[in-house]
């Protein structure tokens, strides 16, 4: 799974992922906040799947707690079988950092969890 600050879809089906990150990202808090805004992107490429009911995405703080999460459509079983697996791509736009430390991005298929981590560190 790779990380980034965008993503767009391509007319050729390709997609560009704008500002990869590695690991750790530092973000500057809202004015008169503890907290910090933030865009989250991600593309992954997760082979052996061929059919799947529910895909949900979400992003978890440092307390394991879900800041942000969303559903999206099961990629149909034909694109899954031409790719040897399914393509997610998509991405949360202000969310809203309130704790620094390990974050994780979580892809759910069908009950099966799929992860990267992310430190967030905030920026005075």
């Amino acid at each position: 799974m790779i990380l980034a600050e965008d993503i767009r879809a391509e007319v050729d089906g390709r997609f560009s992922i704008i500002g990869a990150i590695p690991y750790k990202i530092t973000i500057s808090k809202l004015e008169k906040t503890d907290s910090a805004s933030t865009n989250l992107a991600a593309y992954a490429e997760i082979e052996g799947i061929k059919q799947a009911s529910t895909v949900n995405v979400k992003i978890t703080d440092p307390d394991n707690k879900t800041i942000v999460e969303g559903h999206m459509p099961p990629p149909p079983a034909e694109d899954a079988e031409a790719n040897k697996g399914f393509i997610i791509a998509g991405k949360f736009q202000n969310i809203i950092i309130s704790k620094e430390g390990i974050h994780r991005f979580i892809v759910s298929i069908d009950g099966k969890e799929y992860s990267k981590e992310l430190l967030i560190k905030f920026s005075e």
